[in-house]
C-alpha cells in the first residue's frame, strides 16, 4: 500500500506539463548504463533504420569493464554519429535512499565527467534503477530539461517532462505481436513511444535486448514510417508549430 501512494503522489507532484502534437506519432530507443554493446551494435542498428538513440550515462562505468561497459571512444563516437548522451547519475545510486545533498553532489559529478571528457552538458536524465519519489522528482526536475521514469505508457497530448513514460524493450518481455501492437497504436493515434533496455547481444540477461529483438522494433517503426528520435530530437519535434 504504501508502494502504491508513493507512485501515485510521485505521478501527482512537482509536475512539468508539456502539450504535443497528436498528429506526430514518434519512437525513440534510449540505453541505460550504456554497455559497449549498446554503444555499437545498438547504434548501428538505430542508425539502419535512418534514427538516433539516446543513452543514460553513469560517468562511474567508463572503461570499468573493456569487454561489457562502455569506453570514453565510443562516447566520443556516439555524438559525433549524432547519437545523444545524457545523464543517470555518477554512481549509479539508488536515489531513494540519499539526502538531497548526495544527489546534488552525485549530479554535479556527473557533470565534471561529462566536461573533463569533452563531451555536451547533458539535458536529460533517467532515474537508476527508475527509483524516484515526489522529493527526487522535484529536486532532478530542476536540474535538466526532462527526466525519464519506468512507466510503461505511451505518451500522449499531456505528458509530464518530470516523469517521461518509457517501455522495457528486454528479452524476458519480448512478444512481437504485442510491440508491434503498439507501435500500430502510436501510427493510428499518435503519441510518443519511448522505450529503454541495457545490452544488446544475442545471450541478453533479464534486462538486456537481442540484436533480432532490436531489428524486427526497429523495422516495424519505419515500415510504418514513423521517425525514430532522440529524447531531444522528439521533444523539438513534438512541440513545433
Amino acid at each position: 500500500m504504501r508502494e502504491q501512494i508513493n507512485r501515485l503522489a510521485t505521478t501527482l507532484v512537482a509536475t512539468k506539463p508539456l502539450i504535443i502534437a497528436h498528429d506526430r506519432p514518434t519512437v525513440s530507443i534510449s540505453f541505460d548504463d550504456a554497455p559497449r554493446s549498446a554503444c555499437q551494435l545498438g547504434a548501428s542498428l538505430t542508425e539502419d533504420f535512418g534514427g538516433r538513440s539516446t543513452y543514460y550515462i553513469s560517468g562511474k562505468f567508463a572503461n570499468s569493464d573493456p569487454l561489457d561497459d562502455y569506453s570514453l571512444t565510443d562516447l566520443h563516437q556516439l555524438n559525433e554519429a549524432g547519437h545523444e548522451i545524457c545523464c543517470h547519475g555518477y554512481s549509479h545510486l539508488d536515489y531513494r535512499k540519499h539526502s538531497l545533498d548526495v544527489l546534488k553532489k552525485d549530479l554535479e559529478k556527473n557533470a565534471d565527467f561529462f566536461r573533463d571528457n569533452g563531451l555536451p552538458q547533458p539535458r536529460h536524465f533517467a532515474f537508476p534503477f527508475g527509483a524516484v519519489n515526489p522529493r527526487i522528482k522535484a529536486f532532478c526536475s530542476e536540474q535538466f530539461d526532462t527526466c525519464r521514469g519506468i512507466q510503461p505508457c505511451i505518451m500522449r497530448k499531456r505528458l509530464d517532462r518530470a516523469l517521461l513514460c518509457s517501455i522495457p524493450l528486454y528479452a524476458k518481455h519480448w512478444n512481437h505481436a504485442t510491440y508491434k501492437a503498439r507501435i500500430e497504436d502510436v501510427r493510428k493515434n499518435g503519441g510518443w513511444l519511448l522505450f529503454y533496455t541495457h545490452k544488446v547481444t544475442d545471450d541478453p540477461g533479464p534486462y538486456d535486448a537481442t540484436p533480432k529483438m532490436m531489428e524486427e522494433l526497429l523495422k516495424m517503426t519505419a515500415d510504418l514510417e514513423i521517425p525514430i528520435k532522440t529524447v531531444s530530437e522528439a521533444i523539438s519535434y513534438l512541440t513545433m508549430e
